[in-house]
C-alpha cells in the first residue's frame, strides 16, 4: 500500500534479489514533489523496515541511507546494505511470511520523512531462503516456478541516456508534445518535430495595413508576426479598426485604462476618485439626494448609500448613469420616500468604474419638512441638514387678543397675561418653552405654511412682537400676506406660538 503525503510522492519501480551472497535486495524508486515535478541531483533520506505479518506488522529489520537521486529523479538502493537500526537482515527467515517492505523519505536528507509506501514482498526476496536448507518428511514435487519480465527489464545504458536527453528538451508537462506521438524505448533518439499549420487565407489578407509599416506580415514559410515602427519596451498596440496603434508604455505606478473614447491609455489611480456629496432636497413627498463627480472620461456608475447609522443598508442608482465626462458633474438621485420625519439618516455618493468603488463624504441630515409633525408643533423653517429650526404650535392660542400689552412683558414677547393666552404660559404637546413670532417668523409661517394650505390658520390677522411705539404693534393678514400695524388696546388679532429646536 502506498501513501501520499502533501510534499512529496515516490513510485515504486522494481525490487530485484541476489540469491547469492550478499544478502541485499535492490530497490528502485522516483521521487516527485506535489506538483509532480521530479526531484533530481538531490541527496535524500530514507528508512526501510521488514514487516512480518501484516502491512502493519512488527518490524524484523530496520535500516537507514542518504542516497542520491540522478537526474531523471530515480533512486536505487540495496536493502541491506544501510546503516542497522534493528536486526539482522542476514537473519530474517523468509519461510516464516508474509513480509511487508515499507520506505519512509525524507527529501531534505534528513530523518523528517514526509512520505511512507508499504508493499508485499511476493516470490521474489523469497529466493534469499534458498541459501538454507529446510528440514522435511515425505515426498518432495518439485513444480518449476513461471516468471514474468518485468517491463523495466528491457531498459539498457543507450535507452537511459535518450530518454535524459529528452528530458532536457523540456515540455515536462506535455504542453506541446504531438497527442499522436507514442514512443517506445529506442524512438527517442531525435527531438520529434511538428507539422507547420497552415495559414488560411492568401498572402494578400495579411499584408500590411497601412504604409506607415505597422500591421501584420507574412513571409514564404508561414510565419507570421506583427510590428509597428519606432518600438520601444514597454510600448503595447490596439487594432483602432483600420490600424494597429502603439500604446506609448506608462509610467511607475500608472494603470491601462479605455478612456471614453474606447482608447486604452495609461492613467495615473491617484486621479480616479473625485466624489463628493451634497446637502439633500427634501419635502413632504420625500428626498433627493445630491453630489458632484468627477468620472475623469472613465465609464462610472454613480449611487447613493443611505440610512440610520454609516452601515447604510440602502442604494439608489442616480438617473443617467453611467458618467463619463471629464469634469465635475453634479448628480442627484431619483426621489426617495417612506422616510420618517423627525429621523436622523446618514448618505453617501459611490462610484464604480474598472478601479473599484469609491465612496464620497458621509452628509448626516435629519428628515424635514414644511407642514412635518416635529418637536411638538408644525415645522416652518429648518436648516440645510435639518437639526434646528422652528415649529408653531398646531392650533392659534387665542382668537381675540384686544389687548396685547397683557401678553408681553418688555416687548420681548414673553407671556404675562393670565386670561386670553394662559396656555402659553403653559405647556403645549409636552413642551414649556413656547414664545410670541416676531413679524420675521410669522412671514414665514405665512409663506411655508398658509400660502400652501398648511398648518390651520385662519383667514385673519396674527399678531407679531414687534412694534412701531409702545402702544402700537405691526400684525400679518393671513387673508392676503399685507402687514399693517394696530393699536395694541383697541385693536384685535390671534396669536399663535412658535418654539425653536
Amino acid at each position: 500500500m502506498k501513501q501520499v503525503f502533501a510534499f512529496l510522492s515516490a513510485i515504486l519501480l522494481t525490487a530485484s534479489v541476489f540469491a547469492q551472497s550478499p544478502n541485499k535486495m535492490s530497490y528502485q524508486a522516483v521521487i516527485r514533489n506535489s506538483s509532480d515535478a521530479l526531484v533530481t541531483s538531490t541527496t535524500i533520506g530514507m528508512q526501510i523496515s521488514i514487516l512480518q505479518g501484516s502491512m502493519s506488522g512488527t518490524a524484523v529489520y530496520v535500516e537507514t541511507q542518504t542516497p542520491t537521486t540522478n537526474a531523471n529523479g530515480l533512486v536505487s538502493i540495496e536493502i541491506g546494505g544501510g546503516s542497522v537500526v534493528l536486526g539482522v537482515f542476514a537473519a530474517i527467515d523468509w519461510a516464516n511470511g508474509p513480509y511487508f517492505i515499507k520506505t519512509e523519505t525524507d527529501p531534505a536528507g534528513g530523518t523528517s520523512y514526509t512520505i511512507t509506501g508499504t508493499s508485499q514482498l511476493l516470490s521474489v526476496p523469497y529466493a534469499l531462503h534458498a541459501k538454507t536448507a529446510g528440514s522435511f518428511t515425505g515426498t518432495i514435487t518439485e513444480t518449476d516456478p513461471v516468471f514474468t519480465l518485468h517491463p523495466a527489464s528491457g531498459i539498457s545504458a543507450t535507452n537511459i541516456t535518450n530518454w535524459d536527453n529528452a528530458f532536457a528538451w523540456g515540455d515536462h508537462a506535455g504542453l506541446y508534445r504531438p497527442i499522436s506521438w507514442v514512443p517506445s524505448w529506442t524512438d527517442v533518439t531525435g527531438k520529434p518535430t511538428f507539422a507547420t499549420v497552415a495559414v488560411s487565407g492568401s498572402y494578400n489578407d495579411l499584408t500590411d495595413k497601412n504604409t506607415a509599416g505597422n500591421g501584420i506580415h507574412i513571409d514564404g514559410t508561414n510565419q507570421i508576426s506583427l510590428s509597428i515602427t519606432n518600438q520601444s519596451t514597454g510600448d503595447m498596440m490596439y487594432f483602432d479598426g483600420t490600424n494597429w496603434v502603439k500604446v506609448a508604455a506608462g509610467t511607475t505606478g500608472q494603470i491601462l485604462a479605455v478612456n471614453a473614447s474606447g482608447v486604452p491609455e495609461w492613467q495615473n489611480p491617484s486621479s480616479l476618485k473625485s466624489a463628493g456629496t451634497n446637502t439633500p432636497t427634501m419635502d413632504a413627498t420625500g428626498v433627493i439626494f445630491n453630489g458632484v463627480v468627477n468620472p475623469n472620461g472613465l465609464s462610472t456608475m454613480v449611487a447613493f448609500e443611505y440610512g440610520t447609522d454609516i452601515t447604510y443598508g440602502n442604494s439608489a442608482t442616480v438617473s443617467g448613469s453611467p458618467f463619463s465626462g471629464t469634469t465635475n458633474t453634479t448628480v442627484s438621485s431619483a426621489l426617495i420616500s417612506g422616510l420618517t420625519a423627525g429621523t436622523t439618516y446618514h448618505v453617501r455618493i459611490v462610484t464604480q468604474n474598472i478601479f473599484g468603488a469609491f465612496y464620497g463624504n458621509d452628509f448626516t441630515f435629519t428628515y424635514l419638512y414644511y407642514g412635518a409633525s416635529y418637536a411638538g408643533g408644525i415645522v416652518f423653517s429648518f436648516d440645510s441638514n435639518g437639526e434646528h429650526g422652528f415649529v408653531c404650535a398646531p392650533d392659534d392660542q387665542s382668537t381675540c387678543a384686544e389687548y396685547f400689552q397683557y401678553y408681553f412683558q418688555d416687548n420681548v414677547g414673553h407671556f404675562s397675561g393670565p386670561d386670553l393666552f394662559y396656555s402659553c404660559e403653559g405647556t403645549i404637546n409636552e413642551y414649556n418653552d413656547w414664545y410670541a413670532p416676531s413679524l420675521t417668523l410669522l412671514n414665514m409661517m405665512y409663506t411655508n405654511l398658509k400660502a400652501n394650505g398648511l398648518g390651520s390658520f385662519a383667514n385673519d390677522y396674527y399678531w407679531s412682537t414687534n412694534i412701531q411705539d409702545p402702544s402700537i404693534a405691526y400684525r400679518k393678514d393671513f387673508t392676503n400676506g399685507i402687514i399693517n400695524t394696530g393699536g395694541r388696546e383697541f385693536n384685535s388679532a390671534r396669536v399663535r406660538a412658535v418654539r425653536h429646536f
